[in-house]
């Protein structure tokens, strides 16, 4: 005849469940620190991060130093939306900056999508 098992006593379940619960996959994700990266200027280039403005071009070893000591700190960095009004190529410069700089993470804003509205 077979062995019939038993279920296990309240207390050995209990600590069963702390056990599990305590586990590092089960635990709540701490958030990383983003770091902020916009990128302006009215027919010129500014790129804004961690609180500092450089002016591209001429300020890019400025912007990739700045830029690797902050991914040191942060775990990503969150890139403002492209600008309408900036010199050309300002906004892919600094996304290859960033990348450059091994931020773990990079976010981008998207463009919003034109509306589909019917008409008539």
């Amino acid at each position: 005849m077979p062995r019939r098992l038993r279920p296990p006593p309240p207390v050995r379940r209990a600590a069963a469940f702390l056990l599990l619960a305590a586990l590092p996959g089960c635990a709540t994700v701490a958030r990383d620190n983003l770091v902020y990266i916009d990128v302006g200027g009215d027919n010129d280039c500014v790129v804004e991060a961690g609180g500092r403005r450089f002016a591209l071009p001429g300020g890019e070893a400025g912007l990739a130093a700045h830029l690797h000591a902050l991914a040191a700190q942060a775990g990503g960095a969150l890139m403002g939306p492209r600008p309408a009004r900036t010199s050309p190529g300002c906004w892919d410069a600094a996304i290859a900056l960033a990348l450059r700089a091994g931020f773990t993470r990079i976010g981008y804003f998207s463009e919003t999508p034109p509306s589909a509205e019917v008409v008539g």
